[in-house]
């Protein structure tokens, strides 16, 4: 076999296997997830987490709204408070009998007083975690029902200048608040996320804004704030959006009013 036949063979042996499927890889539903997150920006990224919470609120709502689950809850935190009561009474009385030259006589007489004294912080506990929870679903009902109370607040304020210099006045914005931190800064993606400090009235929440080009000589600045750590608005969301949105309007009218003189 000539050297020129063995060259045809091999290159027509090396096109058969490049013409060969390579098999499929299959993709997890996890890092699809993940490749889908990855793509959205950090203002979506951010809503996203938003909803996500609020559903987890509610399904929580849903649950502990149930009257049996509210009840097996309740019997539960009973069994525990009172086994550890009457534990711990029973230990303490024994000790000071002992401590006191006593003998084990009066061992029936503790243990009857331990079973009386767990079974009553037993029954006091399993009322009293039944009304709180009862309560505390229904002010959580009337939160989520309401209108103002979502946890994540959001508006749009539309100022007459740049994307560039929009994005400068939503940096400055955030920067000037006293207490409140930084968190991020992305001008390419024209967003800035700060988080507030913790006061008497909130633990502190997230604010956000994301300015959009509108036409070459306007912007919209996409203002959001939600709470970090709680499950219901204590009314700090709302103020921190109106607080920014008034002044990013004021300040872009007042840019626009520099530059025309």
């Amino acid at each position: 076999m000539t050297e020129s036949n063995i060259e045809r063979e091999s290159a027509s042996e090396g096109g058969s296997d490049n013409g060969k499927e390579l098999p499929a890889v299959i993709e997890s539903r996890v890092t699809r997830i993940s490749r889908i997150i990855g793509a959205l920006s950090e203002f979506e990224q951010e809503e996203l987490s938003s909803e996500i919470q609020a559903l987890k609120v509610r399904r929580a709502h849903a649950r502990l709204a149930n009257t049996r689950n509210l009840i097996i809850f309740s019997v539960h935190s009973a069994l525990v408070a009172g086994v550890s009561a009457g534990l711990l009474i029973g230990a303490l009385m024994m000790s000071v009998a002992i401590a006191l030259g006593g003998d084990f006589i009066a061992l029936g007489t503790i243990i009857q007083m331990s079973i009386a004294f767990a079974g009553s912080i037993a029954l006091f506990s399993a009322v009293y975690m039944f009304l709180l929870l009862k309560a505390a679903t229904t002010s959580m009902a009337r939160e989520l029902s309401l209108k103002h109370s979502k946890l994540y607040k959001m508006r749009k304020v539309e100022i007459p200048v740049p994307l560039k210099e929009g994005i400068e006045l939503s940096i400055t914005a955030l920067a000037s608040k006293k207490g409140w931190h930084l968190e991020s800064i992305n001008r390419d993606e024209g967003t800035v996320i700060s988080q507030t400090s913790a006061s008497s009235r909130s633990p502190g929440e997230l604010v956000g804004m994301k300015v959009d080009p509108l036409t070459e000589n306007s912007c919209v600045v996409n203002i959001y704030s939600k709470p970090m750590y709680t499950a219901l608005d204590f009314g700090k969301s709302l103020y921190n959006v109106n607080l920014l949105a008034k002044e990013i309007e004021e300040a872009g009218v007042v840019h626009q009013l520099l530059k025309m003189q």
